[in-house]
């Protein structure tokens, strides 16, 4: 069992996330629930929280685990390095919302579609708006 640990090291690698950090990050890109990934890697959940929350120190054996499981490299839980795909990844739990609106009746998938194009031109203002300098 790895040990709590005493002392705040300095981030090893320049980005500003916590292994624990991109360790949840990763397991809500892939929809998964703290239960449902300790339940594949074959821990209680309460470990998982532990990591994520830097209680617990990730030792090889589990980081091998998390990468295995959540379908990325142990440099990237490691965060040695830089991970430019993850803005290009859709997450699971949006496949899953788009999965079940497909089983929509056209109309009603009309409408949310409307919805989306409305929320993305707004986005797009603020966005552009918030880049003009004063």
């Amino acid at each position: 069992m790895p040990r709590v640990p005493k002392q705040t090291l300095p981030q090893v690698s320049p980005s500003e996330e916590s292994i624990g950090q991109r360790l949840a990050r990763f397991r809500k890109m892939r929809g998964f629930t703290q239960r449902q990934l300790a339940d594949q890697i074959g821990i209680v959940q309460n470990l998982v929280s532990d990591y994520e929350n830097g209680k617990l120190r990730l030792y090889d054996e589990m980081v091998a685990r998390f990468a295995a499981t959540l379908k990325v490299s142990a440099d990237d839980i490691l965060g040695l390095v830089k991970d430019d795909t993850d803005a290009a990844q859709i997450s699971l739990r949006f496949l899953k919302r788009l999965a079940v609106i497909e089983t929509f009746p056209e109309a009603q998938k009309k409408r949310i579609l409307r919805n989306l194009d409305d929320a993305i031109d707004s986005h797009a203002k603020v966005q552009t708006s918030a880049a003009e300098p004063l």
